[in-house]
């Protein structure tokens, strides 16, 4: 059976079937494609500067707002950053929008910097990427201070004075700033015996201060002759063979006791109670301190007198250990009545005996 019009029949059905293929093939594509490919923007142009992104519309706007605006930042082709518009301005157009962003700081090395904007829902328009320098290191120059000049000492001691030479000194700086350097000196002060002694001291430099003009530090040290020690003053003597030592003499009480069996017949005798106390050792390493009296004695007139035996209840000991003392007494007789006594205290010393001298008066 032959059914006319079949031809026609085959064309009408190929033609259904390409259509379908076509709106299937559309429907994919409106799948796989970004929601917005077929949307419509307002926005023209966006072009920026480090701090500002300006936004070029085809139409006017009104009622814009900061919010309105998704800003997107990249630097160095890094991870993308969204960024909060501080504030806007738009021109008298109303079709140009300034977006003022956060200024990128400068770096150790260039910067290439493309922000990315949309507007409400258009889509995002990027602007030409912009260059922020690297950051200009300014090396400053070691500016080295100059020792100008430093004040001299000058110092004067007594015989057995303690005395040592500062460790610093304040030196005057070019600038006119001072500074505490520490110092060395080229030898130690000694107060042992009397003279001038000198001495120059180097100073220790510290970073940003040099010497270049070899400043040094000049002392002067006048060590008077034996000082007069007063009662309850104590006197430190350096005695080469017995060690250094303490010696105070507390108290002088006149007294009328006489020793029968003494042949001298003294016009006046005085008690004399007396400390000493060993700080250091001297040569004599075998033997202790030991001070029985004193070396000299002379009443008011100038006439000498002497050791008197009388009741001793104190008597002195022999000091062998560093930091020992010993509180003892002794007797004197003078030929004269006497206003005061004038008691003197012998030691050894490197070149040969000094002494040191006690006035004290009795009345």
């Amino acid at each position: 059976m032959i059914i006319k019009g079949g031809n026609k029949l085959k064309k009408s059905f190929k033609l259904t079937n390409m259509i379908k293929v076509l709106i299937c093939g559309f429907l994919f594509v409106l799948t796989v494609m970004p929601n917005n490919v077929f949307a419509v923007t307002n926005t023209k142009k966006v072009s920026a500067t480090n701090g500002r992104v300006t936004v070029t519309f085809k139409y006017a706007i009104t009622a814009v707002k900061v919010t309105d605006f998704f800003v997107t930042q990249v630097i160095n082709k890094g991870k993308i950053k969204t960024i909060k518009p501080i504030k806007i301005t738009m021109n008298s157009t109303k079709k140009v929008a300034t977006l003022t962003v956060p200024v990128i700081d400068k770096t150790s090395v260039v910067q290439s910097v493309v922000y990315k904007v949309s507007y409400k829902k258009d889509i995002s328009v990027s602007a030409t990427g912009i260059t922020v320098a690297k950051a200009t290191v300014i090396v400053k120059p070691v500016v080295q201070l100059v020792v100008a000049s430093v004040k001299a000492i000058n110092e004067t001691k007594n015989i057995g004075d303690a005395y040592t030479l500062p460790s610093t000194v304040t030196a005057t700086l070019v600038n006119g700033t001072t500074r505490n350097l520490a110092v060395i000196w080229n030898k130690i002060a000694d107060t042992t015996k009397s003279g001038t002694y000198t001495f120059i001291g180097t100073i220790r430099m510290i970073s940003g201060i040099v010497n270049t003009r070899n400043i040094t530090v000049p002392a002067t040290l006048v060590v008077n002759g034996a000082k007069t020690f007063r009662i309850g003053e104590t006197a430190t003597i350096h005695d080469t063979l017995w060690g250094t030592y303490e010696l105070t003499i507390n108290s002088i009480s006149f007294t009328d006791e006489r020793n029968e069996y003494d042949d001298t017949k003294p016009a006046e005798v005085y008690k004399i109670n007396y400390t000493y106390k060993l700080l250091s050792k001297g040569s004599c390493t075998d033997m202790g301190l030991y001070i029985d009296g004193f070396s000299n004695y002379a009443d008011s007139t100038g006439e000498m007198g002497g050791n008197y035996p009388d009741s001793v209840v104190n008597y002195p000991k022999e000091l062998v250990n560093v930091g020992n003392f010993c509180t003892a007494e002794a007797f004197v007789g003078v030929n004269n009545p006497t206003t005061k006594l004038t008691i003197t205290q012998e030691y050894y010393t490197s070149t040969g005996n000094d002494s040191v001298t006690f006035i004290i008066p009795t009345k």
